[in-house]
């Protein structure tokens, strides 16, 4: 049998195609690949903690000390976080025809002078019904 050698056109042709499926199948792969990678940068952040707890007391008691810390200041974060968001978003639901009177009033008056375009009217009620059925 004779060793002829790959012509290289071939052998990047290969490497090109393997790189590709690659990526490829670490695209589908995504949402199982994500929770691994947010354990694993978690317990890169949450090591030194755990290792310095650690001489205290057992590294199992320091790892669930850690990690019921860490979950309580998640949990203290969204009970402040949740309210604050909900006046936000209620405010901005009272606003909302403000801003559609003002883009029906400005802004199509001035897209209708300066270009070509002509931008569709928006109605508040219009907009709500569509929301609600996506929703």
């Amino acid at each position: 049998m004779i060793n002829q050698p790959i012509d290289p056109f071939f052998r990047r042709l290969f490497i090109v195609v393997a790189i590709v499926i690659t990526l490829f199948l670490l695209y589908l792969m995504l949402p199982v690949i994500i929770p691994f990678l947010i354990a694993f940068i978690l317990a890169y952040l949450l090591n030194p903690l755990v290792r310095r707890l650690s001489k205290y007391v057992r590294r199992w008691i320091a790892i669930i000390v850690v990690y019921a810390i860490l979950t309580l200041s998640m949990i203290l974060l969204l009970w402040w976080i949740v309210p604050t968001l909900w006046h936000q978003l209620q405010a901005a639901w009272e606003y909302l025809p403000k801003i559609l009177n003002w883009y029906d009033e400005v802004v199509r008056e001035w897209f209708s002078a300066n270009t070509r375009f002509r931008l569709p009217e928006l109605e508040a009620k219009g907009l709500s019904e569509t929301l609600m059925d996506y929703m």
